[in-house]
């Protein structure tokens, strides 16, 4: 199978590229915020609840094991 833009990502970043995370945010932070949104109905939480779910993507990216996307 070949390695998706996102999977070559998340390597970069196993590997100490920040910036390569800061893409990934960037790709995702939309529909990330729109989920939240569609929640909450408010726009400082939605953002809020967003920032938390890719700080906790983060802090456990170690443990992906490329069997589903990251967006997921």
């Amino acid at each position: 199978m070949a390695e998706t833009n996102d999977q070559i990502l998340i390597q970069r970043t196993l590997q100490g590229d920040q910036n390569a995370f800061a893409q990934l945010v960037e790709k995702y932070k939309q529909p990330a915020f729109g989920i939240a949104y569609q929640i909450t109905a408010n726009r400082e939480d939605a953002e809020e609840i967003a920032m938390d779910a890719f700080v906790k993507a983060y802090q456990a990216l170690n443990t992906f094991k490329f069997e589903s996307k990251f967006s997921t």
